[in-house]
């Protein structure tokens, strides 16, 4: 430690050795003092078995069940905020849930399979819509016309599931709510491109692949024909945009 760092701690009232002189000096006016740690309050291979068992939970994968339930009450959370927005439809909300799912870094059993849309669950609106009504959170159903639509109607139960929301949520509540915030207005491609992008970079990422733009893009143009659609303008756009607010596999 600096003399000048010494002399600012000593205007706090406290101070430290700087010579062995000082040293020996402070060895003999303590030497009958005894420390003491309370194993019981404070146990260092209590602590380390917790955070053992923490991040052993972390990684576990939960079974279809867990991933289930799970999986509803992140959709009802992104459903209360987006059910009355013009832009929520069926493919944006299944993306977001993949991408929200994905930030929450809860191992959900794997539903997701490559489609034109991006990473895709089929039977993913039927078991929201089972879970939904079965909680007495929403009816929902789907409207016929020009563009098939889904609607999600409110019910007297919704806000139970903040509880169960809370519980599973807690520490990617952030995260999830800064992609529901950005998401609100964009356009349906725009979050897909994103979702596919990340299962792209996720597969990379597994692969031990040298992730760069030119990788990525290429894997997104080989996800799917329909991919053509986006420029690598777009793909490069979506990149920057991932990389910059984080939203990327860790």
């Amino acid at each position: 430690m600096s003399k000048e760092e010494n002399k600012y701690l000593s205007t706090t009232g406290l101070t430290f050795p700087t010579c062995e002189e000082e040293l020996l000096a402070y060895d003999k006016q303590h030497e009958n003092v005894v420390y003491e740690l309370n194993e019981n309050v404070i146990d260092p291979f209590k602590i380390a078995k917790e955070f053992e068992v923490e991040e052993a939970y972390k990684k576990k994968i939960l079974n279809k069940s867990q991933s289930y339930f799970r999986r509803a009450v992140l959709a009802a959370k992104i459903t209360d905020e987006y059910h009355n927005e013009w832009t929520f439809g069926i493919v944006k909300f299944q993306k977001l849930v993949y991408l929200a799912e994905q930030i929450s870094k809860m191992k959900f059993a794997a539903d997701y399979r490559k489609q034109a849309a991006g990473p895709m669950n089929h039977k993913f609106i039927h078991s929201i819509k089972k879970e939904f009504e079965k909680q007495g959170w929403f009816t929902v159903h789907k409207q016929e016309g020009k563009y098939q639509k889904w609607i999600f109607t409110p019910q007297a139960r919704l806000k139970n599931y903040e509880s169960y929301y809370s519980q599973y949520f807690f520490d990617a509540n952030e995260d999830i709510q800064f992609l529901i915030d950005s998401f609100r207005k964009w356009k349906t491609d725009k979050v897909e491109l994103i979702a596919t992008v990340f299962a792209c970079w996720l597969e990379a990422k597994e692969e031990n692949s040298l992730i760069n733009d030119a990788l990525l893009t290429q894997k997104v143009y080989a996800w799917h024909k329909a991919k053509k659609k986006f420029s690598k303008k777009d793909i490069i756009e979506s990149i920057r945009w991932m990389k910059d607010n984080g939203v990327y596999p860790k």
